[in-house]
C-alpha cells in the first residue's frame, strides 16, 4: 500500500447492536444454482437474509437478484484485494456495483471484502463508492472441502447465537446442498431463541439504538 495513502475514517463492521434481539444471515460468493433454494427456505420460514454477490456470478444467473433481496458487493471475481493496486480494487468493487444495478435497479450500500482482506485501499474504494464495509462475528466454515454436514453447520451457527450477530454462510462457490440442508434448522434455532432475523442495511440502521425489546 501507498504511503501516499489517505487513511480513510471507514470502520469495518463485524456485529450489530448488543442491545437487540437481532442477528442477521449473509450468503457470500453468489448467485449460484442454489440461489433459488435458498431463497424458497427464506420465504417458507419468513426469514431475511442478505446476500453478498459476486460481479462475474451475476452475469450467469442475472434473474437470480431482484429488487426486493438485499444485495451486498463481493467484487466482480473474488481476488485478494490486498494484493491489488488501488485502481484494481476500484474497478472490481465499481463493476459489481454496476452489475447489481442492472440487476436490481438499486445500488448496494454494503460491501464484503473476499476473505474478510482488506487495507486502506480498500476501505477507500468502498466509501467513494457508498459502501459501509461488513465482515462478520461467526462463521459456519461451510466453504470446506468436503463441505461438512448439515447438522454441524446448524449447530456451528447456532452456537454463536447473540444479539447482534453476523453470520457467514455460501450460497456459491462449491456445492451448497448441505448449506441449504441447514437452513430450516438455523432459522428456527435462532427464532426459538428470541432472535430476529434482519438484514444487513437494517441492522446497521439499528447500531445507535439504545433500547431493549
Amino acid at each position: 500500500m501507498s504511503n501516499t495513502t489517505p487513511t480513510t475514517t471507514q470502520t469495518v463492521i463485524t456485529r450489530g447492536n448488543p442491545h437487540l434481539p437481532e442477528v442477521a444471515l449473509t450468503f457470500d460468493d453468489g448467485p449460484s444454482e442454489y440461489t433459488p433454494q435458498v431463497l424458497a427456505v427464506l420465504q417458507g420460514y419468513n426469514a431475511q437474509a442478505t446476500f453478498f454477490s459476486i460481479g462475474e456470478s451475476i452475469s450467469h444467473y442475472p434473474n437470480y437478484l431482484h429488487q426486493d433481496l438485499a444485495v451486498g458487493n463481493h467484487t466482480f471475481t473474488h481476488p485478494h484485494l490486498t494484493t491489488l493496486s488501488a485502481s484494481e480494487i476500484y474497478r472490481e468493487l465499481n463493476q459489481t456495483r454496476t452489475a447489481i444495478y442492472n440487476a436490481t435497479g438499486t445500488r448496494p450500500t454494503v460491501f464484503r471484502p473476499p476473505y474478510g482482506e482488506y487495507n486502506n485501499d480498500v476501505l477507500n474504494a468502498a466509501s467513494q463508492l457508498g459502501m459501509t464495509v461488513v465482515n462478520w462475528s461467526a462463521a459456519a466454515s461451510d466453504w470446506e472441502n468436503p463441505p461438512p454436514a448439515a447438522d454441524v453447520i446448524a449447530s456451528r451457527i447456532l452456537g454463536c447465537a447473540e444479539n447482534g450477530a453476523i453470520f457467514l454462510l455460501h450460497e456459491g462457490g462449491g456445492d451448497r446442498s448441505n448449506t441449504v440442508a441447514a437452513l430450516p434448522a438455523i432459522i428456527l434455532g435462532l427464532q426459538s431463541r428470541g432472535l430476529r432475523l434482519v438484514t444487513i442495511p437494517e441492522m446497521l440502521a439499528h447500531l445507535n439504538r439504545t433500547e431493549t425489546r
